[in-house]
């Protein structure tokens, strides 16, 4: 009982009607999936339903991209108290793949020092006559600048001679 009309430690007549208000607990709310969505998208959703986004911790992921939801601390559809703080565990990318750099254009020296910072290697050079770049730059890579491309993959390079 949370409220009662009379107030207790009135005198009323006796068969006078008393007036109950009875608490059905805490409010509570659906569970949303979050699974899938960017950090930014799965807070806007936990707010919509009267959520907060609780503790956040990173791990790989090969299914995911950077910065995605991939673990809940609450499975979607059970019901959960209002204004409770939902824990997540957020994608940092792939250990094993990488973003395959843009090496068109820049020197042998500089397309080795990117391939070295990504975790790649040169598997194969063609050197081939070129009137438009200067000697020693790159003029076509394989495979394309902005695939994801597994770490242990061999990059193929055509320097100008």
């Amino acid at each position: 009982v949370i409220n009662q009309i009379p107030k207790p430690g009135l005198l009323v007549k006796e068969g006078r009607n008393v007036y109950l208000t009875v608490s059905k607990g805490m409010e509570t709310v659906k569970m949303p999936f979050l699974i899938g969505q960017s950090i930014w998208t799965a807070r806007r959703t936990l707010q919509g339903v009267g959520l907060t986004m609780g503790d956040i911790s990173y791990a790989p992921s090969e299914m995911y991209g950077r910065d995605t939801i991939i673990i809940q601390s609450i499975n979607a559809n059970q019901d959960v108290v209002y204004g409770q703080a939902i824990n997540v565990v957020v994608s940092r990318g792939s250990d094993q793949l990488v973003s395959m750099p843009n090496l068109v254009g820049a020197s042998y020296h500089d397309a080795a020092q990117l391939l070295l910072e990504s975790g790649l290697t040169v598997s194969a050079i063609d050197s081939v006559s070129h009137e438009t770049f200067m000697p020693n730059t790159i003029i076509n890579q394989v495979p394309a600048a902005g695939e994801m491309v597994s770490k242990s993959i061999g990059v193929s390079i055509t320097v100008s001679k």
